[in-house]
């Protein structure tokens, strides 16, 4: 009805593999890789992820959006473990088995909402998670909030920075910087991450390459 409307639906089928593996504290110096993988249980699903956005004024440089991921969640098993305790020497000591039960991993639905300007020169983009996400496995929860910012030097040179925080957790912050190259068909990006005030905890590089036709 000639508004700026878009809608994108991504089916997508997911592997997902649990494992759980307890022993003893000195037991970990020689793990038995067979024991490990004998405590794999395999999931195939399907899921499906949505989204949608909306351009804003006659220029339509303004945008906001929203995207549903995992929408069709997921439920997954692990096993339950057997240990056996050892002697001072590594040797298993007959009887002393104990079980630590199974459990269940979920994988739920995420939600995220953002707003973005889009310029000539200048781009400026900022989204939420719109609920806190539990985690996976044993994690803390998530609830990340971030900030980017993005200059376009004649479509051949891109300079970028970004910042993004956990708001569900302290001390999770993450702040970036990375520059894209767009020469002759080919596009390199290069980024650097860390945490402000502990880059210890924190830290990444990136680098990605892709050719255009």
């Amino acid at each position: 009805k000639g508004e700026k409307v878009a809608f994108g639906i991504t089916p997508k089928l997911q592997k997902i593999s649990t494992f759980h593996y307890a022993d003893e504290v000195d037991g970990f110096e020689d793990i038995d890789e067979d024991t490990f993988k004998d405590t794999q249980k395999d999931y195939s699903k399907f899921n499906l992820d949505i989204g949608a956005s909306y351009r804003l004024g006659e220029s339509g440089k303004w945008m906001v959006g929203i995207v549903g991921r995992n929408l069709l969640g997921g439920s997954f098993d692990y096993n339950d473990v057997v240990v056996t305790k050892k002697d001072d020497f590594g040797n298993s000591i007959p009887g002393s088995e104990y079980t630590i039960e199974g459990g269940t991993v979920e994988l739920n639905p995420q939600f995220r909402a953002g707003v973005a300007f889009n310029g000539d020169w200048t781009s400026i983009a900022l989204d939420v998670d719109l609920v806190e996400n539990d985690p996976v496995a044993f994690e803390a929860p998530t609830q990340y909030a971030a900030l980017g910012v993005e200059l376009d030097v004649f479509s051949f040179l891109q300079l970028r920075a970004g910042y993004r925080t956990n708001l569900s957790a302290s001390d999770a912050s993450v702040a970036s910087i990375g520059l894209g190259l767009s020469p002759f068909g080919v596009h390199l990006d290069i980024a650097a991450m860390a945490n402000p005030s502990k880059p210890e905890k924190e830290a990444g590089i990136a680098l990605e390459t892709g050719f255009y036709f």
